[in-house]
Order: structure tokens, then C-alpha cells, then sequence
């Protein structure tokens, strides 16, 4: 007996329903909008940007702390052993502290920094690499603070440098710190006669 019109012959012995209507359809459709929205997630590769957290998977904190840290992290299929970043960030916050690999370090974060490290970081496979670690002050609680890698000063573009010294170009990210106030259920005139 010969296949339907939706079947295809592989051999004498063997058919395959090529139909794809209904849940099946939508069930591929579905999977691929969802591979199409997450790709840009999931492949972080040749960007420097501010996480809240040492594997790069958190750029959102809300936080009641008066200290937070952050972490520079480079995401690049290589031997990361140098980066060349500016940072920015809105007033809401101060920049401390910042500690670096050990290496050279010249300038620092908000005006543009290079960093050369004395052991390059292995970046293969989506490892992160921690180019800098940042303490932050909250000046302004109740506020949003955009953390932002931008373009150093000297260069054309954010990069990151690999174990035989060649340069690339990388994305800078950003990130965003909410500093909330710890217990809200205190009256403003409350508050206010702290301060008297």
C-alpha cells in the first residue's frame, strides 16, 4: 500500500509522519522564539561588564546595605590577561575601593583604567573572568544606580587582551543597584527627629 501524502519513504520498510500541525508545531515554534530571545542571555562572549555576583549572572541587586561590592567580569573564548575600561555610574553611589588581579593597573575605574595581569584568567567556555572588584558606597537610598562599561578615553572601543598580548574589541554592559531603605515602616516625623 502506498503512503499518504504526509508520510515519507526512508526505505521499503520504514515511513515518517512529516506532519507538523497543531501542538507540535506550536511546540517547535515555541522552542525556537524561546532559543531566539535567550541566545543574547546565554552567549555573553567578548564583553566586559558590572555583575553583583563573581559568575557574571547578576546585574540586579536590590539591596538595604550602606556597602555593596561588584565585579568587573570578562566573558571571552580566550586567556584574558588585560582589559581597558571606563566606568560610569549615576551619584546615587560612590566608589570606595577597587582591587585588582595582581599585575599593572593604570588610572582608575571612573576615569578609565588599563589592567595587564600577571596570570591570565581562563575565559573558555563562558568562565568568567574577575578583571576588578568594586566596593561601592550608597549616598542616596531609595534610589537606582546604572553601573556602566563604557570606552576608555584612549581607545576606540571596550577591550580585553589575551595571553599573547593580542586585542580585542568587547561589549561594554551594564548593571543596575536599587539601594532601598531597610525598614519603611517608620513616619517620616520619625525619621525626622533622628536628625534633631
Amino acid at each position: 500500500m502506498p503512503p499518504k501524502a504526509n508520510f515519507v519513504v526512508i526505505d521499503e520498510t520504514t515511513t515518517v509522519n512529516m506532519q507538523l500541525r497543531g501542538e507540535p508545531m506550536k511546540k517547535l515554534f515555541l522552542f525556537i522564539a524561546a532559543m531566539i530571545v535567550a541566545m543574547p542571555v546565554l552567549v555573553q562572549a567578548d564583553s566586559i561588564g558590572v555583575y553583583f555576583d563573581t559568575d557574571g549572572t547578576s546585574n540586579f541587586l536590590l539591596s538595604d546595605e550602606f556597602v555593596n561590592e561588584a565585579y568587573v567580569v570578562v566573558f571571552a573564548e580566550s586567556m584574558i590577561a588585560g582589559a581597558a575600561f571606563k566606568l560610569t555610574m549615576d551619584p546615587h553611589q560612590s566608589l570606595l575601593n577597587t582591587v585588582y588581579p595582581a599585575g599593572l593597573q593604570i588610572g582608575e575605574p571612573l576615569t578609565g583604567v588599563e589592567l595587564g595581569m600577571t596570570d591570565p584568567v581562563v575565559g573558555y567556555y563562558n568562565n568568567p573572568a574577575v578583571v576588578a572588584t568594586l566596593t561601592l558606597m550608597t549616598v542616596n537610598f531609595g534610589e537606582l544606580t546604572n553601573l556602566n562599561i563604557v570606552t576608555h578615553p584612549a581607545y576606540e572601543s571596550v577591550i580585553y587582551a589575551d595571553h599573547t598580548g593580542v586585542v580585542f574589541d568587547a561589549d561594554g554592559l551594564s548593571a543596575v543597584l536599587s539601594a532601598t531603605v531597610s525598614n519603611d515602616s517608620a513616619s517620616f516625623g520619625e525619621v525626622k527627629n533622628l536628625f534633631r
